[in-house]
């Protein structure tokens, strides 16, 4: 079902995807934050996922609403349905019927910030010679935690592979992206219910190392219970396991050389990190597991790095904080 009207077409379409399963309190607040971007033109794509409750319904009204609003300020809204579940299935499917030359993606329970598009897009913009089909451009969110807590999400100026794979800087709402930049690397990987954000940042920066920086902090990045996100590591280490062995296999095949053993030298330690969490949350026969993975055994590494390891280990064991910062420092 489509929403139309006619667009300002002296800048370029953004196209932004919101993927939508049974969230009937929130997904009208997510969607109204997307169409007051400041930005035109604007292109929403709903993707209801298989919602069982009143989501969906809420969704086309509001659309039906946003359509017959004579403000001057409307955007284009698509209402997409995909009934195979999963957040990144949902995604590749809104990417398909997107129309944007430019791709930001969005959940339906967060707020998105009234001039995020807008300042991303003017970042993208003044830098016509690295504005192309391979451009993407990255700026910090701020995430509401359970108990009212703000905190704005860690972030690098011009971040490496190597940074990122640490630091986890690149969330779904945390970029704009070209959408044929999307389609090199293959879209989101269907396969990962958790760590999804993780494994496409990985492959974007292979694919493009240099994304440009905006300096702003964006959004309202609701954490609550029955996040996918969540806080606990031992529920779902199986599927950490997964977008970790996903990741590897991008940068052995698509991450340059002269980066590449750094690379897998910096997914070593954020897998010993997880080990250190898991092990905190007690769950040491998963944590043993763990670590029989090929990403963190370590048998392709130095000694030295392998006592790296076991020191990051260690220090998130016994409650250390910041450990990607202190594992930057041990590349």
């Amino acid at each position: 079902m489509v929403w139309t009207k006619h667009q300002n077409m002296n800048q370029p379409l953004v196209s932004v995807i919101v993927t939508v399963h049974n969230r009937e309190a929130t997904v009208e607040r997510a969607l109204a934050s997307v169409a007051a971007q400041t930005y035109r033109p604007l292109q929403i794509v709903a993707v209801d996922n298989a919602s069982s409750d009143n989501s969906r319904a809420i969704v086309e009204r509001w659309m039906t609403r946003e359509l017959t609003r004579n403000n001057g300020h409307r955007v284009d809204c698509l209402l997409v349905d995909e009934m195979r579940q999963g957040a990144c299935v949902a995604r590749n499917a809104g990417l398909g019927h997107a129309g944007g030359e430019w791709i930001a993606f969005f959940d339906d329970d967060d707020e998105m910030s009234p001039c995020f598009i807008e300042n991303m897009m003017q970042s993208l913009l003044s830098q016509p010679a690295s504005c192309n089909r391979f451009s993407w451009v990255v700026a910090r969110t701020l995430m509401v935690m359970s108990d009212g807590r703000e905190v704005v999400r860690a972030g690098w100026k011009n971040p490496s592979i190597c940074h990122h794979l640490l630091g986890n800087f690149i969330s779904t709402q945390s970029f704009v992206v070209h959408r044929e930049l999307l389609d090199h690397v293959g879209k989101w990987n269907e396969s990962l219910p958790c760590w999804n954000d993780y494994a496409l940042g990985a492959a974007l920066l292979c694919a493009s190392p240099h994304p440009v920086w905006n300096e702003g902090v964006y959004h309202r990045i609701y954490q609550h219970a029955d996040s996918i996100t969540g806080n606990s590591v031992g529920g779902k280490c199986e599927q950490i396991a997964a977008a970790l062995c996903a990741v590897q296999e991008t940068i052995d095949r698509d991450c340059s050389a002269p980066m590449r053993e750094r690379a897998r030298k910096a997914l070593f330690f954020r897998s010993a990190i997880v080990a250190g969490l898991l092990l905190r949350e007690g769950h040491r026969q998963l944590a043993a597991r763990f670590l029989e993975q090929p990403f963190a055994s370590g048998h392709r590494m130095s000694l030295w790095t392998r006592m790296c390891g076991v020191v990051l280990r260690h220090y998130v064991f016994w409650g250390g904080r910041g450990a990607w910062r202190l594992a930057i420092l041990m590349l």
